[in-house]
């Protein structure tokens, strides 16, 4: 199967992709204002996340950057978007 593990840092969130798209939800959505209650915030977070293209999302995430650690691992794993 070709299975290869790549092990990363205990705290690193510059490499994680995840990481980028949390801080940019939290920046847009969450920092700084008050929501009506935890629903209505867990739904508007949701509603961003559903309204990026495939686009958006990689390139919010870091991974478009020529530069992202993993581009190599994606261009095998994932056909363009």
């Amino acid at each position: 199967m070709r299975i290869r593990f790549v092990w990363l840092p205990r705290q690193a969130p510059e490499l994680s992709p995840m990481d980028q798209l949390w801080r940019e939800l939290k920046r847009l959505i969450a920092a700084n204002r008050q929501a009506a209650s935890i629903d209505a915030l867990a739904a508007d977070a949701a509603a961003w996340v559903l309204a990026l293209t495939p686009q958006q999302a990689c390139r919010k995430a870091g991974m478009a950057s020529k530069h992202f650690w993993l581009r190599k691992l994606l261009q095998n794993f994932w056909r363009p978007t």
